[in-house]
């Protein structure tokens, strides 16, 4: 006999999911390390803006040192062109002029001194751009009117350009522009050593040599077209090195680079007696090579005052430029050097040092630049 095994009870349904979450340290867990992921990532980011404003930084004040470096390279490397040939007649122009835009004397590179070592200095370059040799030529008679010039040149002397008369004995000086020019005169009155030309100025400069032109030689300088000389000054005005015309009457000034520090300048100065051409000591423009000192020297003659502007071998320039961007990250003020040498000592000639304010990055640049118009072309 079989059973039938039977269960009773209540029927049931399926069991409900088992909820889960995460409990109130979990959560403080996970806020602490998103807080700590943040901090890692504010790091991070603020290293690499340091690094990115350091590296703009010093990128700005490299270009604006290279640049300003490059174009006044450019200028005092051209010192002296033309004007060196004709530096023996030049030299004789008197009375002195105090105001470089104004002075005949034949001086390549003037530099005028800061008051301090932390002041900046300026200079003025003075050459021209004529593709002719600056040979002087004899003014052959005296003037018969105040804007006329007999010279013994056949060729050269073109309209337009600049010339510069000089009575070497007496010291007088004028300069002007041909405004118009004969080849020669009647074949009866040419010279027999050279063609005759008649200058006709635009100005009344020859009026000085219009009454003993004959018995007191003098000489003309053809110094080409008349845009052709130069006299160009450089200087840093509120952080920014400019450079300006000072010959052309209203020019402004222009700028060439900003943050422009400091910019310091020292002649090379020649001390062999006689003259060797290699450059012996560095002198500031300061003393005997102050700007006035050399614009209008005292108790010199022309021979000296020449032989004295002869000495000037070569320029060394040094600027101190800085960032564009404010840098709170430095914190310290930041010491600067021009013209050292291995010694790292006062005994270095010309050696300059300071310190510069916080808050910013420098960057320093010196180069020397040879006279070499001087050097190849001055008067012996």
């Amino acid at each position: 006999m079989t059973s039938t095994l039977r269960t009773s009870g209540t029927a049931r349904g399926p069991a409900p999911p088992i909820q889960r979450g995460f409990g109130l340290v979990e959560i403080m867990v996970a806020l602490v390390v998103g807080m700590l992921a943040i901090l890692v990532i504010y790091q991070t980011f603020a290293v690499s803006e340091g690094y990115r404003r350091n590296t703009v930084g010093a990128s700005d004040a490299q270009q604006g040192g290279l640049f300003s470096m490059l174009a006044a390279g450019i200028e005092l490397a051209n010192a002296g062109n033309a004007v060196s040939l004709a530096a023996e007649e030049l030299s004789k122009c008197r009375p002195f002029a105090t105001n470089p835009a104004t002075t005949f004397q034949p001086i390549p590179v003037l530099i005028t001194a800061g008051a301090t070592k932390d002041d900046p200095d300026s200079f003025v370059v003075t050459y021209s751009t004529t593709r002719s040799i600056v040979a002087p030529v004899n003014l052959l008679r005296k003037s018969p009117s105040a804007n006329k010039l007999f010279v013994q040149s056949p060729n050269g002397f073109a309209v337009g350009n600049r010339v510069i008369a000089v009575q070497q004995s007496t010291g007088k000086c004028a300069m002007s522009v041909v405004a118009d020019r004969s080849p020669k005169l009647a074949p009866a009155e040419v010279p027999r050593d050279g063609g005759e030309a008649e200058l006709t100025l635009a100005t009344n400069a020859a009026a000085d040599f219009m009454g003993d032109a004959d018995v007191e030689p003098a000489r003309v300088l053809d110094m080409g077209p008349a845009a052709s000389p130069q006299r160009m000054l450089f200087d840093v005005v509120d952080g920014a090195l400019r450079t300006t015309d000072i010959l052309t009457a209203g020019a402004g000034p222009i700028a060439l680079a900003d943050n422009v520090v400091n910019m310091k300048l020292q002649y090379g100065i020649d001390t062999t007696v006689p003259p060797d051409d290699i450059v012996d000591d560095w002198v500031p423009a300061t003393g005997g090579w102050e700007r006035i000192a050399l614009l209008a020297p005292a108790g010199l003659t022309a021979d000296q005052n020449l032989a004295k502007l002869k000495q000037i071998k070569a320029v060394r320039i040094g600027l101190v430029v800085r960032s564009s961007q404010y840098d709170r990250d430095v914190t310290g003020t930041t010491p600067w050097t021009l013209f050292d040498c291995p010694a790292h000592d006062a005994s270095c000639p010309g050696r300059l040092t300071g310190t510069l304010p916080a808050n910013w990055r420098y960057r320093t640049y010196e180069t020397v630049i040879p006279l070499r118009n001087q050097l190849w072309n001055g008067a012996s």
